[in-house]
């Protein structure tokens, strides 16, 4: 403790010779003595008759680290009758926050003390824009000019364009902006979202720019996800003669969650250790963050544990976020487990994240725990634990608890969201219930979103369909909905309201195909409708108007207007009138890179349209193609190479003459020529209309339009009108080839429908590359009776190295009278065992977000490496 005794007796004396000790001395202890004591030593200089000045008090004040011991000090000066001047009160207003920075600048004025320029630019600093802005004008009032730090002041407390008008005024003035003037206008730009003036700033700032401005620049280049440029900033510092710190490190490691490179991340953080900087928690924080938005759940629990100084409850969360995107709930709940005994509490993203994972897997009880573990916790429950609960209950079935829930809301002072309400909605089959749910939240003035009424109009009923989707639209709720509005004139389709679906299409925002995800449910179901009824004119006006408004859309309206059956004749035009009309289209569009619609399919009918007319020479060229985009890490989505071997060799076992073969996922048309060049008769069913053009013209150039008949729509809509062409005997052949979770939902409409023929053989692609669980379950395990299953290894033909399973299914039995057909997951009395369903809810998961997002393929393989070990555990696999 500081002993004023002893101050008294040691250096009084020498403080009476040599009154600047005093003020030496008080400058120096002033940061480690509170106001009291401060008080204490300056009122035992006055009864000692020491003098005591302003410049002591100033000293004091000056060094004071607390704006309270400031004032205190300025309070007693006062007292002691010691008029304070322009310096000490420069000193407290710089202490001080806006408010009282104003009431002493008051009171300055109230004691006549004149304020300087350095006096404002305390106060200028303190305060924000409207108030910085008033004491300029103050300034200007009272003819005090402005510097350099004045403005630079002003440019903290911006925002936007305002710093740009600053640094015009400035140089008006003749008060040339210093790099801190341009540093600190950059970040106002940068932080307002005006980032391309900031780099625009940086690039003609007069100044030499130092690290600051570096990392400037980088924030900008992140805000403007041109995160490869703000990499390139970070590289060119030693050019520049800068050493970039950690924090410019910690910038480049955001910069790589935006561009979802985990592996630059990791370069990086392992280049800052090199460097010997200071690699903090917030870097390891920045990389986990990266390995999250990448799905590298398992990488970042093994970095967890080398978090300098231990993880913090960020740190998990992070871990916890990246386990919850694939749905790994059990390491979900490890790590918040581990969370309490490492002394980082769980906070409301923690359980969240918890309560997610398992609604991904349909653990809807633990979920339901871990909400009442959070009151427990003394967690406060929040809207996004409660919405994720009431999912996971909805999801797995429990649609009551999800309700029960929605109403206990507001005991937990919770104000329920359209994201509440989609809980208990998006899993409840019954349609009445739904509209009412749409209807309740118009009258709690909950807008419903486009999940709210696509989840209601996929939920009514064939019957009723297009009358209610029109009340719904008569309510307002589907106005800014066009999946909503889609699903409206699906429904009006189903219907058999064609005329009332066209008009719904023609309202829809962007309803004829989007730049950004191409053709649209409605236009398929419309399309399909219009192959049905024979309305060739107006599918031939809707396929063009769709393919005119998207990106590279001329070379989409070339296809459709070259399709061979859309414009009215059945005749087929030849191979050189094909290339005619394409070939001049595709081949100037020479960018065809994976970012742009339908462009790898565009660039597999040019490598067709090249190629000689025939079946054989067609194959040759999508396999060759198909190699070349594997090369490049695409995916080529068609079954070549040993899968097309594997398919031929299951339908060659087929009897009959011209047998006739079903398949379901045409995409370009690879399966199909297969199929018909061994001499069957092939019906396929593609619910994209502008693949369904570009099959047709593949099919054309090799001569086999007339042995396969591609159908637009959805399989759900087309595979009942489809059983008029097989009659009762069915097909010999069906193919499955689409995502591995859906379908359980085709074999349910083959069996109810009797579409496989008993003896036929079922042919299923990508069971292991997307993890078809339900269905193999079906076919191998519920009832052997049924099918007798054959899996086979097969490999990709764009990645050889890339294994993949397809399964051939013989139909062996029929199902006998009261017997049921194989029904869905869920609503079987033999259900699938817990792991078997996580992995259809994990595929399930993977197919939205490979629709919505980027599946990294170490994710793909990692999810098929579990796939196949509880598979086979099973005895489900390759003999």
């Amino acid at each position: 403790m500081f002993d004023v005794e002893k101050v008294l007796q040691k250096e009084f004396k020498a403080w009476r010779r040599s009154p600047q000790r005093a003020t030496a001395a008080l400058r120096r202890w002033a940061p480690q003595l509170g106001a009291a004591r401060l008080v204490q030593l300056l009122g035992a200089m006055k009864q000692t008759s020491l003098e005591t000045n302003v410049y002591h008090f100033g000293a004091a004040i000056s060094a004071c680290a607390s704006w309270l011991t400031a004032l205190e000090l300025l309070k007693f000066m006062k007292l002691q009758q010691v008029q304070p001047n322009v310096v000490v009160y420069g000193g407290a207003i710089g202490l001080c926050d806006w408010p009282m920075a104003l009431h002493l600048l008051d009171q300055m004025h109230q004691d006549q003390v004149a304020p300087n320029v350095v006096v404002y630019n305390a106060a200028i600093k303190a305060a924000d824009w409207m108030h910085a802005c008033a004491l300029l004008e103050q300034m200007h009032q009272e003819l005090v000019q402005p510097d350099v730090v004045t403005y630079n002041s002003l440019l903290r407390s911006c925002n936007g364009q305002w710093s740009l008008k600053l640094l015009q005024q400035m140089k008006r003035k003749k008060l040339w902006p210093d790099l801190v003037s341009y540093n600190t206008a950059m970040d106002v730009l940068q932080k307002s979202s005006s980032w391309r003036e900031a780099l625009e700033m940086w690039r003609t700032m007069p100044p030499s720019p130092d690290v600051v401005t570096m990392n400037t620049a980088m924030l900008a280049l992140v805000k403007g996800s041109r995160w490869p440029d703000a990499l390139v900033v970070l590289r060119s510092m030693p050019e520049k003669h800068l050493s970039p710190s950690f924090i410019s490190y910690n910038i480049a490691i955001k910069a790589c969650e935006e561009g979802g490179r985990w592996d630059v991340a990791s370069e990086l953080l392992s280049s800052m250790a090199r460097r010997r900087l200071k690699v903090t928690r917030i870097s390891y924080n920045s990389f986990l963050s990266v390995l999250q938005k990448c799905g590298q759940w398992q990488l970042a629990l093994e970095i967890l544990g080398s978090v300098p100084g231990g993880p913090d409850t960020v740190s998990f969360n992070a871990v916890m976020s990246a386990c919850e995107r694939v749905g790994q709930w059990r390491f979900t709940l490890q790590l918040l487990r581990q969370m309490q005994q490492d002394q980082a509490p769980p906070d409301e993203v923690s359980y969240s994240a918890a309560i997610s994972a398992c609604d991904k897997v349909g653990q809807w009880e633990v979920a339901l725990h871990l909400l009442s573990s959070m009151a427990l916790a003394r967690v406060a429950i929040d809207l996004i634990a409660c919405n994720s609960a009431m999912a996971a209950c909805s999801r797995a079935g429990e649609w009551p608890h999800a309700l029960q829930l929605l109403r206990c809301m507001a005991d937990f002072l919770i104000e329920a969201d359209a994201a509440s309400y989609n809980a208990v909605a998006c899993e409840c089959r019954a349609w009445p219930l739904v509209v009412a749910i749409v209807a309740e939240m118009l009258d709690e003035a909950v807008r419903p979103n486009s999940i709210t009424v696509t989840t209601a109009m996929a939920s009514i009923e064939a019957a009723e369909a297009w009358s209610v989707a029109l009340e719904l639209i008569r309510l307002g709720a589907v106005r800014s909905s066009a999946d909503a509005m889609d699903l409206a004139v699906v429904a009006c389709c189903q219907a058999g309201a064609w005329p009332e679906a066209l008009r719904l299409l023609d309202a829809t925002p962007s309803s004829a195909g989007s730049a950004q995800s191409g053709s649209s449910p409605g236009l398929s179901a419309l399309l399909m409708v219009c192959e049905q009824e024979h309305l060739k004119e107006l599918q031939a006006s809707l396929l063009t108007r769709a393919a005119s408004a998207m990106v590279d859309g001329t070379a989409l309206a070339r296809v459709v207007q070259a399709e061979p059956n859309l414009l009215g004749s059945r005749v087929g035009r030849g191979p050189t009138e094909l290339r005619e009309q394409l070939l001049p289209t595709l081949l100037r569009t020479e960018d065809f890179t994976r970012t742009k619609l339908y462009s790898k399919e565009l660039l597999l009918l040019r490598s067709v349209l090249v190629a000689d007319p025939s079946p054989a020479s067609a194959l040759e060229a999508m396999d060759s193609l198909g190699r070349s985009l594997g090369e490049a890490g695409v995916w080529a989505k068609f079954a070549g190479g040993a899968k097309s071997s594997t398919l031929c060799a299951a339908a060659a076992g087929i009897c009959g003459r011209e047998p006739l073969v079903l398949e379901i996922g045409t995409y370009c048309g690879y399966s199909a020529i297969s199929l018909a060049a061994l001499g069957a008769q092939v019906v396929t069913v593609e619910m994209d209309p502008f693949l369904v053009g570009i099959a047709r013209c593949v099919l054309a150039h090799v001569g086999l339009s007339s042995r396969v008949s591609v159908f637009t729509g959805h399989s759900k809509l087309l595979l009942p009108r489809l059983r008029r062409i097989s009659g009762a005997n069915g097909y010999k052949l069906i193919f499955m080839d689409r995502w591995g979770a859906q379908y359980p939902e085709d074999l349910m409409l083959i069996e109810e429908l009797g579409l496989l023929s008993l003896g036929g053989v079922l042919v299923a692609d990508n069971v292991l590359r997307t993890v078809a669980a339900e269905f193999l379950w079906r076919v191998c395990k519920q009832d052997p009776g049924k099918y007798e299953t054959m899996i086979l290894p097969v490999t990709e033909v764009s990645e050889a190295s890339d294994e993949d399973w397809m399964s051939v299914s013989v139909h062996t039995a029929a199902a006998g009278p009261g017997q049921s057909p194989t029904v869905i997951a869920g609503e079987s009395d033999r259900s699938l065992p817990g792991q078997w369903m996580e992995l259809q809810k994990r595929s399930e998961l993977m197919r939205v977000r490979t629709t919505n997002s980027f599946v990294s393929k170490s994710e793909i393989q990692e999810v098929k490496e579990q796939a196949k070990k509880i598979f086979l555990m099973s005895s489900v696999g390759p003999s």
